[in-house]
C-alpha cells in the first residue's frame, strides 16, 4: 500500500537521524498496516521493535502503546 511505502521511507529517515521516539511510533504505524492486512507475524515484529525502543526511553507511558498493539 502507499501508506506502507511512505511509513517505510519515514522510518529510514528517522533511523538516519537516530530519532528513537519517532522510530518507535513509525514502527507501530507500520505494524498496524500489516495487522490490517492480516500479516500477523510481520505486525508483531514491528510492534515488538517499537516496544524494545520505548523501553529505553525516559517516557515509560509510551510502552503501553506497543503492549496494546501486541495484545491485539
Amino acid at each position: 500500500s502507499q501508506a506502507l511505502i511512505h511509513f517505510e521511507k519515514a522510518l529510514n529517515v528517522f533511523e538516519t537521524m537516530n530519532w528513537s521516539q519517532r522510530i518507535a511510533v513509525t514502527k507501530i504505524s507500520i505494524g498496524r498496516i500489516y495487522l490490517s492486512q492480516s500479516n500477523f507475524d510481520q505486525a508483531l515484529e514491528y510492534f515488538k521493535g517499537s516496544l524494545s525502543i520505548f523501553e529505553t526511553l525516559p517516557e515509560k507511558s509510551d510502552i503501553a502503546f506497543s503492549l496494546n498493539d501486541i495484545s491485539s
